[in-house]
């Protein structure tokens, strides 16, 4: 008696269904990743700006330790037209100044300290990785504005200027304005200058770039005022006192938008046809708003070194008590 056994087929592959499930899993895994991924990597450049911010306010200190004034925000020449930043006879910016103390001694003895801002392009060209946020990817070397062919670096920190643009003398007369540094005037803070404490005070704010070729000097470390923060671009009037301070929405918070209240960056040369409805800005002068591409806020140094991170949502009167170096104010938890 022959037994007959029947065969079963072996299946080559997945099934149609199963092979949807599965790029459906995967799917899945990646839209969970994604966003840990970009959380891991915006934590690590969040550390690398408060890594550079310390170093930077390390610098304006042993910059003050040494000649017993901190940098003034560009160095008069000969000459030189304090009512106009884009004067050529503008000389070496704060930035120029603290480059022997984040050992960048080689571009300093490059930088001819006696030629204008214009006539330094072998050093002021020259990309600084400590004056870089890795979040802001729109670095292009500024390579001519408006006719004016010269090539800078750009960078993400801007100097406190007080709340005000770096052509307004009421800043400097007033205590209740006045910052770290002031361009027209030259002004170089002391130690002895900062009465508001050097723990309620910044030092340095983070700022953005423009991502222009040809135009747009946000950030540019080797250009009068345009390494310059401010928290108020003189929208709503020129002077008050502590019981008097201006409105909200006049006051420049961190990432302020353009299209609410008087924020408005002012910048050397601004590009023509800006498209970007959240900012706007004006040429000539310098008061760059705080801003970053960190997701909650930007970080800024205080004169005393050390580098926090200030909310979005700040009081905009506590953030503007912070850009005041003797306004004798009340500060507020920030």
């Amino acid at each position: 008696m022959r037994c007959r056994f029947s065969r079963v087929a072996r299946r080559a592959g997945f099934t149609l269904i199963e092979l949807l499930v599965v790029i459906a899993i995967i799917a899945i895994l990646i839209a969970l990743l994604v966003p840990a991924v970009q959380k891991v990597r915006e934590a690590a450049a969040r550390t690398h700006c408060t890594n550079n911010l310390k170093q930077i306010a390390l610098a304006l200190q042993n910059h003050h330790d040494t000649h017993k004034k901190f940098p003034p925000a560009a160095t008069p020449l000969p000459g030189v037209n304090t009512n106009n930043v884009r004067d050529a006879r503008w000389g070496a910016t704060w930035v120029v100044h603290i480059l022997p103390y984040i050992e960048q001694t080689s571009i300093h003895r490059v930088y001819n300290l006696t030629a204008g801002q214009f006539n330094n392009a072998a050093a002021t060209s020259q990309p600084l990785n400590v004056f870089i946020c890795p979040s802001d990817t729109r670095r292009p070397n500024l390579a001519g504005a408006n006719g004016i062919a010269f090539n800078m670096a750009r960078g993400n920190y801007g100097i406190n200027g007080g709340t005000g643009r770096a052509r307004n003398n009421n800043v400097f007369n007033n205590r209740h304005r006045l910052g770290l540094v002031h361009l027209r005037q030259a002004f170089q803070a002391t130690m002895a200058d900062v009465r508001d404490g050097t723990s309620n005070t910044v030092a340095v704010t983070e700022i953005v770039t423009y991502p222009s070729t040809g135009d747009g000097t946000w950030g540019c470390w080797g250009y009068a005022a345009a390494a310059y923060s401010t928290a108020y671009n003189d929208n709503a009037g020129n002077n008050w006192a502590a019981n008097a301070l201006p409105s909200f929405t006049n006051i420049q918070t961190p990432n302020c938008d353009a299209r609410v209240g008087g924020c408005k960056d002012w910048t050397p040369h601004c590009p023509n046809g800006l498209s970007d409805p959240y900012y706007t800005c004006e040429d000539s002068d310098g008061a760059h708003a705080a801003r970053s591409f960190h997701s909650s806020g930007v970080n800024v140094a205080l004169i005393d070194g050390s580098v926090r991170g200030v909310s979005v949502s700040v009081n905009p009167h506590t953030w503007l008590k912070a850009f005041t170096i003797g306004g004798g104010e009340v500060q507020n938890e920030w």
